[in-house]
């Protein structure tokens, strides 16, 4: 059976709920809704999903659910299929396969995290003409949602929008409602130079002849500085362009 989910987190869940319940090993976990022959769509549901969630915490802990769901943030091939093998061995108790999937899921969740952690010093915000401050990056991995708490407790009067160009989402924080929403970005959005106000320009100027003014062309080391800032992220990054 192909099932086919939102591909939330709670989603999953959801979907492993369903398979084990209704005893239909899943062949493959999609968000492709092209896969119509021996496929079902199941609907995300709360309650579904949180028995799966007090299952794996029964015979885990919190700590390594925390884990589960920041592998499942690292969008790795097949991953759905990886946490539901997961489960079916804790209610099977293989304690060989146990301690793989112990080490997998410390492997990524460790990966992930370390952007997460990374990405809350690289984010640069600009000011738009219309007073919100927005940032764009596109990470390797899924970890929009994760740098919500730390934004919103460092910039909570401020309208902010950090925008994920790779998978067209967006966090866009209200300093009103003090409220974080996680939305769809259309591809056809897109940040050009006239849309920053005149502060804005005259700082990028600034900013960028300072950093050229400040660097020594003899202790130039690109090796190190891809080592703290990789250049994947460059495109991003005022100081870079």
């Amino acid at each position: 059976m192909i099932y086919i989910y939102d591909g939330s987190f709670i989603g999953l869940l959801t979907v492993i709920f369903e398979a084990k319940y209704n005893n239909i090993t899943p062949i493959k976990i999609t968000t492709d809704t092209n896969n119509l022959f021996n496929s079902v769509t199941i609907q995300t549901d709360f309650e579904k999903a949180n028995k799966v969630k007090k299952f794996i915490i029964k015979n885990t802990n919190k700590l390594f659910f925390e884990k589960i769901y920041l592998t499942f943030l690292s969008e790795k091939q097949d991953i759905e299929i990886d946490i539901y093998n997961y489960i079916d061995i804790l209610i099977k108790k293989n304690i060989d396969k146990i301690t793989d999937y112990n080490i997998f899921f410390n492997k990524y969740s460790k990966k992930v995290s370390f952007e997460s952690h990374r990405f809350k010093g690289l984010i640069r915000f600009s000011e738009l003409t219309t007073g919100e401050f927005y940032s764009r990056f596109s990470p390797t991995y899924n970890i929009l949602t994760l740098l919500a708490p730390h934004f919103k407790n460092r910039f909570p009067n401020e309208n902010w929008i950090i925008h994920d160009i790779k998978r067209e989402y967006a966090l866009i924080y209200s300093k009103q409602t003090k409220q974080v929403n996680h939305v769809k970005i259309l591809k056809s959005f897109d940040i050009t130079n006239d849309k920053y106000s005149l502060s804005e320009k005259e700082f990028q100027t600034l900013w960028k002849n300072y950093f050229k003014a400040s660097s020594i062309k003899e202790r130039k080391n690109l090796k190190l500085q891809m080592k703290f800032v990789p250049k994947k992220y460059w495109e991003n990054i005022l100081e870079f362009n």
